[in-house]
């Protein structure tokens, strides 16, 4: 594990640096403000100038791991995107996100951080990031390659199958004779989102 310096000015973010590198390595069970002190090189009282205890620090790196979240979903799903393209875009820009920042992922969606209602920023971040997928919801409903409906039950249809792949993918627990790569399984089931979203056909 790397161990970041402290320079004046920065420590908040070397202490973030750290605690995220110590949830990686031993897991969120692991990590106290005196740890993470102790990464940071300073003493145990330093951190407290910043968080007042460890479930603070954990809902600061919850809020932004859910601002990358959003960030990463509105690139592969903004306007620059047709509609279907978006859809398709979801899952695997979800999954993609879970795999690369798996320690984030934990702590977004752990027990830790389950309760947002105290942490404002944090309730705001996630509610950002679900609205990404409600406005893909809505363009497609728009451009009538989705169904009507109501769009924040639809995105969280949306969201409950690209997080249960993630889930899956994050904690290697996807089961024998899976399509090999992460990509072309996030594919297959962002087309099989994109199937069940799809404007019912008029009977003949």
């Amino acid at each position: 594990m790397s161990r970041t310096g402290y320079h004046h000015g920065d420590l908040r973010r070397s202490l973030l640096s750290n605690a995220r590198d110590l949830i990686e390595a031993k897991g969120v069970q692991a990590l106290s403000l005196r740890a993470v002190a102790r990464l940071a090189g300073v003493s145990h009282t330093a951190p407290y100038r910043h968080f007042p205890d460890k479930a603070a620090l954990l809902a600061t790196l919850a809020e932004d791991a859910f601002v990358r979240l959003q960030n990463h979903l509105r690139k592969h799903t903004g306007e620059e995107h047709p509609p279907l393209e978006a859809l398709r875009n979801l899952a695997s820009a979800y999954v993609s996100f879970a795999q690369q920042h798996a320690a984030d992922f934990r702590v977004m969606f752990g027990p830790e951080a389950a309760d947002k209602s105290a942490y404002p920023g944090l309730s705001k971040a996630a509610e950002e990031a679900f609205d990404v997928v409600r406005q893909a919801i809505v363009r497609g409903q728009e451009g009538q390659v989705v169904r009507r409906g109501d769009p924040t039950e639809l995105a969280l249809v949306a969201w409950s199958l690209g997080h249960g792949l993630a889930v899956l993918v994050v904690n290697q627990q996807l089961p024998p004779g899976t399509p090999p790569g992460i990509e072309e399984l996030a594919d297959r089931t962002a087309a099989a989102l994109y199937a069940g979203l799809q404007p019912a056909r008029p009977r003949l």
